[in-house]
C-alpha cells in the first residue's frame, strides 16, 4: 500500500501553497481534483510511480488509469470526496464514500 498526498510535503508562499509533485508540462506543482491517493499494488514502487500521475488527471480519469493497470486505489478530492477503483477491497462506509 501507497499513498501520496499534497498535504505533506508543502508551503505556502503569498498566499499560494506549494507542494512537492510537479506538472512536467509547466514545471509547476500540480493542480487539478486529486489531493490524496493511495494504492494496494503487488509491489510498493509500482505503486509509487503510478499514484503521480492521478494527480495530473479528472478523478473519473484517474480512476480508469489505475483500473487500467489492475490495481486498486482510493482518491480524495480537494472537496474531501472519496472515490475507489470499482474493484476496491478498501472497505469504506460513510456519506462522503462514493465508487465510481
Amino acid at each position: 500500500m501507497v499513498t501520496s498526498g499534497l498535504y505533506e510535503r508543502c508551503f505556502e508562499r503569498a498566499g499560494i501553497t506549494y507542494w512537492h509533485i510537479l506538472d512536467p508540462r509547466t514545471g509547476y506543482p500540480v493542480r487539478g481534483d486529486v489531493v490524496g491517493a493511495t494504492i494496494l499494488s503487488e509491489r510498493s514502487l509500482d505503486g509509487d510511480g503510478l499514484t503521480k500521475p492521478l494527480f495530473m488527471l479528472p478523478v473519473p480519469d484517474a480512476l480508469a488509469y489505475l483500473e487500467y493497470h489492475g490495481v486498486q486505489g482510493l482518491l480524495v478530492t480537494g472537496g474531501g470526496d472519496i472515490r475507489t477503483t470499482g474493484a476496491s477491497d478498501f472497505g469504506l462506509v460513510g456519506s462522503r464514500t462514493r465508487n465510481e
